[in-house]
């Protein structure tokens, strides 16, 4: 069996730089780390990390629970963290809550036991996570990513729900889209409401009735497609349909062009995240960006720095969105 002096021969480094890398209790270069990792593949050296967490106290293990594994936005969001963890020689144990708050308290619990430094969560209610959330801060930092959580002292990162709403409306108003209709989610995630809310307060400037024309139900295709033929079905459809994110998006253009009408010539339809998804709908779906670098990245710092015992205040961070003007607002 391979030691770990055969792995620092084989890589060409010292031991104590084979151990930093291994144990991630220090910095070493990109160069360092790729050569003793590769080495110790080579070699098929595997560290003892319980061993070496309980000299060390530490895990170097992270936990993160998502909404919905299905969602291409919370997959993405994952990669951004792993990306960052591995950065600073740590592994990633991914949950999914099934968008279900019993579930999501299951997983961070089976998380705890695991003896995780840290934990990211996008949380599956805004007052229903709130309990669970409390219970894994009595015992390692929490950070919310995407979602936040009405009345919580954590840091919590998310984007600007309200700027990106504003932006398709002016977008759509732009193109003399003045009768419009909003389709989102139910309000208990702060996505759905914040979203929902922004609509409601900013076309009333345009167009008033269109605040009132609001059709709520989740964030997947199959409710798009639902809530289009009931947008259908009212007797006089908009001229615009403004989207809590692009699965929903999806599934109306999908139903609209289904019952013969032309997107966006009778009615321009947009999303919000920018998901891969955008680009291959036919007509490509105008959407707003949603920066999961910017994200992902603030939310891996601010858990690193907690970890690492910053005193800081927790802070509620806003990323700016951007829109992504495609075929299907015209």
């Amino acid at each position: 069996m391979a030691k770990i002096r055969d792995v620092a021969r084989e890589a060409g480094v010292s031991i104590a730089s084979v151990s930093r890398v291994l144990t991630g209790t220090r910095q070493v270069s990109n160069e360092t780390r790729i050569a003793v990792l590769a080495a110790a593949e080579k070699l098929g050296y595997r560290t003892n990390y319980l061993a070496s967490a309980l000299r060390r106290q530490a895990t170097r293990t992270l936990g993160m629970v998502i909404p919905r594994i299905a969602n291409p936005y919370f997959i993405a969001l994952v990669q951004m963290i792993e990306e960052s963890a591995q950065a600073q020689g740590y592994e990633l144990l991914l949950c999914d809550s099934t968008d279900d708050t019993d579930t999501e308290r299951r997983r961070v619990r089976a998380l705890l036991s695991r003896q995780v430094e840290g934990i990211i969560i996008i949380p599956c209610d805004e007052k229903g996570s709130a309990e669970t959330v409390r219970e894994a801060l009595r015992e390692v930092p929490v950070v919310s990513l995407d979602r936040s959580i009405r009345g919580i002292a954590m840091d919590q990162i998310c984007v600007d729900n309200r700027a990106g709403i504003i932006a398709i409306i002016d977008h759509l108003a732009g193109k003399a889209r003045r009768r419009l209709c909003f389709v989102g989610a139910r309000q208990t995630v702060s996505t759905a409401r914040e979203r929902m809310e922004a609509y409601r307060e900013y076309v009333r400037e345009l167009d008033p009735p269109s605040a009132g024309r609001i059709w709520l139900g989740e964030f997947t295709v199959e409710w798009g497609e639902q809530a289009a033929d009931r947008i259908l079905a009212d007797g006089s459809p908009p001229d615009a349909v403004v989207c809590g994110n692009d699965l929903i998006a999806a599934g109306i253009i999908r139903t609209l062009r289904a019952r013969g009408l032309d997107v966006p010539g009778d009615i321009a339809v947009t999303g919000f995240d920018d998901i891969e998804l955008c680009r291959f709908v036919e007509p490509a779906i105008t959407t707003v960006h949603q920066p999961l670098s910017d994200i992902g990245a603030e939310g891996a710092r601010k858990l690193f720095a907690r970890i690492e015992g910053t005193s800081a205040p927790p802070a509620r961070v806003r990323i700016v969105p951007r829109l992504v003007v495609r075929a299907s607002s015209g």
